[in-house]
C-alpha cells in the first residue's frame, strides 16, 4: 500500500482493515440487534477502543490480523450450517494461519478457536476416523503455508522456527534457553498473572508505551464469565464466552501487552452488547422500562470507553505526530505530497544520494534508524550491535564475529539520532568497533519541510587490543592525577567561512593522551564529567561575546590512548568577521584540561 499510494495514505490498509472488522462485528451481533441504525450504532461503539484507533495510522500489522481472526469466529460460531466441513475448516485454518503468519504473538488468541474445532470435530456423530484424518490433513496444511516460508527461512538462519521466542524449547544456539517476555509488560508473579485481564484496567503503565486504557478486556472479562454462567445453554454465546475467558487468560500468561490483544479488545465489545441484548430478551420482554434499564448500563459503559479513546485520539497520535485536530494547518501543508512520497530516496539531493550509495554495510548502532537504512540503501546488509540479546551465547558472538570477517574490507556506515548518539557509541565500543569520519545529514522524511537530523559515520573495526578491553562507565570522587589531564584534540573537516548566525555541527575526536582514565558517569548527581567546550576568539585571540558550546559527555571511561568524537552544536558569530574557534577538553566543576597545563 506504501508503495502504491505513498507513505501518508500507505495506511488507508487499515482503515480498510477496521471496516472489514466492522462487517463482521456487524454479522455478529444481528442475531440479537435487528434495528439496523441500532446495530450499526453498536458496530462502532465496539470498534472506538482506544488501541484499535491508535493503530490506524501506523506501519504495524497488528489491525491487519483482526479480521482475518474474527471471520475464523464467525465461522466456528455457525459451524453447524456448514455444508461442507472440510472446506470450510480448512478455511477457517487458512485464516488462523494467516493471522499467525502476520504476528506470531496472535497463536495464544489461535488456541481456543482451535480446540473449539477439535472438540467439535471429536464430538461429530457417527465418528469416523478416516473422515477426521482427512479433514485434519486439510486444516493442518491450510493452517501451516502462509507460515511455513518464513519458518524455514528463520530455521536456516537461526536454528529455531519461532526465533528468538520459547527458546528453551527450540533452543537455537544464538539465543539464551529461555521463554521470557518483555518485563515491562503484564502481571508481576502468578497472581497478579492470573488476574490481570482485571487488574491491567488499574495498571495501564504497564499494558502499553500510551500508559492509558478504559478497561474494555476487563468488562468484556466479567461479562464473559458472569454471562457465560447465566446463558450456558446459548451454544454461541457459550462458546464465545469460552474463547474469549480462555485467550485472555492465555494472553495474561504469556504476554499481557493490550497491542497485541485488539482481537479481545473487538470481541469484549461483542460480548457486552451480546449479553445487554440476551438480559433484556430474557428477562424483560413485555417491559419496555425493563428492558431499557438492563441495557443501559452496558451503553453506558461502551459510551465512556469510546469517548474516552475518542477524546485521547484527537490530541495523541499513536506514531507521535501532531494529529490534524492540533496542526491542521501542518496537515494542509503537507497534503500537496499526497501521492509524491512513495519513496525516500527520490527526496534525497544528489550529494546526500551519493552518500548512502556508498554504503556497502550497515550497522545497526542507534535507536530508531533500523528502519530507516533500507529506505536509504536496500542493497547494503545489516549487523547488528544494538540489541545485547544477540551476543550472550557463544554461538551467537562467533556469528557476529564471522559477519565481520567477511565483511572485511567493506566500507561499513551506522547513523543515530544526536539525542542517542552516546549510547550508539558505546554500543559500538562494546562490540569491537568505533565509529571514525562523522557528518550531521538531515533526511527528508518523505517530505522536503519535515528533516530529521542524523548523525552519519563510518565504522571501523578497533586493533585487537583495544577490543579486549570492555568498556565501562565509572563514576569519579574529585580530581584527577595531574597526568590524567592530557587530551589530543582535533577536526577532520571545517567550513572556512560561514553566514553570520550561521548553525553548523563540528565532529571533533578527543584522543586521551594522559596516563588515567576519564570516568564517564563523573559523580553521584551527574556532575564532574568530561566534555568539549569551545568558544570565539577574534583574529588575534582575544575573547569575544559570541556564544559557545559544549559537546556531550564522553559516552564511556575513555582509557589512556583511546579517542572518540564529540559533535559541537553552535552558531557563528552574528557580526561579521574573522574568528578563531577555540576548543578544549573540560572536567566539569575541576579545571580545563588548559588550566592544569
Amino acid at each position: 500500500f506504501r508503495h502504491l499510494l505513498g507513505y501518508r495514505l500507505g495506511t488507508v490498509v487499515n482503515l480498510l482493515a477496521l471496516v472489514w472488522a466492522g462487517q463482521v462485528v456487524d454479522k455478529l451481533l444481528r442475531p440479537h440487534v435487528s434495528h439496523a441504525y441500532a446495530r450499526a450504532a453498536c458496530v462502532l461503539l465496539v470498534l472506538s477502543a482506544e488501541h484499535l484507533l491508535f493503530e490506524v495510522n501506523n506501519y504495524m500489522v497488528d489491525l491487519l490480523a483482526l479480521p482475518l481472526m474474527l471471520e475464523a469466529t464467525l465461522s466456528i460460531l455457525h459451524a453447524g450450517e456448514w455444508k461442507n466441513e472440510r472446506r470450510n475448516l480448512a478455511r477457517v485454518a487458512f485464516l488462523l494461519g494467516a493471522s499467525a503468519a502476520l504476528k506470531l504473538t496472535h497463536v495464544v488468541m489461535i488456541v481456543p478457536l482451535v480446540f473449539v474445532c477439535a472438540w467439535r470435530a471429536l464430538a461429530a456423530r457417527p465418528f469416523e476416523v478416516r473422515r477426521l484424518a482427512k479433514t485434519t490433513l486439510a486444516a493442518a496444511v491450510a493452517f501451516f503455508a502462509p507460515l511455513v516460508p518464513f519458518m524455514l527461512y528463520i530455521y536456516a538462519e537461526t536454528g529455531s522456527p519461532v526465533f528468538p521466542g520459547y527458546n528453551d524449547i527450540f533452543q537455537s544456539p544464538l539465543y539464551p534457553p529461555r521463554s521470557g517476555w518483555d518485563g515491562r509488560w503484564g502481571g508481576l508473579g502468578p497472581w497478579e498473572i492470573a488476574g490481570w485481564p482485571l487488574l491491567m484496567s488499574f495498571e495501564p503503565g504497564r499494558l502499553s508505551e500510551l500508559g492509558v486504557y478504559s478497561g474494555r478486556i476487563s468488562a468484556g472479562f466479567v461479562a464473559a464469565v458472569v454471562g457465560g454462567l447465566m446463558f450456558w445453554k446459548r451454544a454461541r454465546f457459550r462458546t464465545l464466552c469460552v474463547v474469549f475467558v480462555t485467550a485472555a487468560l492465555l494472553w495474561s500468561l504469556t504476554m499481557g501487552y493490550v497491542r497485541y490483544a485488539l482481537y479481545l479488545e473487538v470481541l469484549a465489545g461483542v460480548l457486552l452488547v451480546r449479553l445487554a441484548a440476551l438480559l433484556a430478551e430474557s428477562f424483560a420482554r413485555d417491559s419496555p422500562r425493563l428492558r431499557a434499564a438492563l441495557v443501559v448500563p452496558f451503553v453506558l459503559i461502551l459510551v465512556a470507553q469510546s469517548a474516552l479513546a475518542c477524546l485521547y485520539v484527537l490530541r495523541t497520535e499513536g506514531s507521535q505526530r501532531p494529529t490534524f485536530f492540533t496542526d491542521p494547518a501542518g496537515y494542509a501543508r503537507e497534503s500537496k505530497y499526497l501521492f509524491r512520497d512513495r519513496s525516500l530516496r527520490a527526496l534525497l539531493a544528489a550529494r546526500e544520494r551519493e552518500l548512502f550509495d556508498g554504503v556497502e554495510v550497515w550497522v545497526v548502532s542507534g535507536e530508531k534508524t533500523a528502519g530507516l537504512m533500507p529506505l536509504l540503501n536496500r542493497r547494503a546488509p545489516f549487523v547488528n550491535v544494538r540489541t545485547p540479546e544477540y551476543f550472550i551465547t557463544e554461538a551467537a558472538r562467533e556469528k557476529y564475529e564471522r559477519a565481520l570477517a567477511r565483511f572485511e574490507g567493506r566500507r561499513m556506515y551506522s547513523f543515530a539520532l544526536p539525542s542517542d548518539f552516546g549510547a550508539a557509541l558505546f554500543e559500538l565500543r562494546f562490540r569491537g568497533l568505533q565509529a571514525t569520519r562523522a557528518e550531521r545529514v538531515e533526511l527528508p522524511f518523505y517530505s522536503p519541510t519535515n528533516r530529521v537530523p542524523v548523525y552519519f559515520f563510518e565504522v571501523a573495526r578497533l586493533d585487537a587490543a583495544t577490543r579486549a578491553r570492555e568498556p565501562t562507565r565509572t563514576r569519579t570522587a574529585g580530581e584527577l592525577p595531574p597526568d590524567a589531564y592530557r587530551a589530543e584534540v582535533s577536526l577532520a573537516d571545517a567550513p572556512a567561512t560561514l553566514k553570520p548566525g550561521e548553525p553548523l555541527t563540528l565532529f571533533f575526536r578527543a584522543r586521551n593522551a594522559g596516563d588515567a582514565p576519564w570516568p564517564s558517569l563523573g559523580d553521584e548527581r551527574g556532575g564532574r564529567r568530561f566534555l568539549l567546550r569551545a568558544r570565539w576568539l577574534d583574529a588575534r585571540g582575544g575573547p569575544t561575546g559570541a556564544a559557545g558550546a559544549d559537546s556531550p559527555h564522553t559516552p564511556y571511561d575513555l582509557a589512556p590512548g583511546e579517542s572518540v568524537p564529540l559533535p559541537l552544536t553552535l552558531r557563528a558569530p552574528h557580526a561579521p568577521g574573522d574568528y578563531l574557534l577555540e576548543a578544549g577538553m573540560l572536567h566539569e566543576g575541576v579545571a580545563s584540561f588548559e588550566d592544569r597545563g
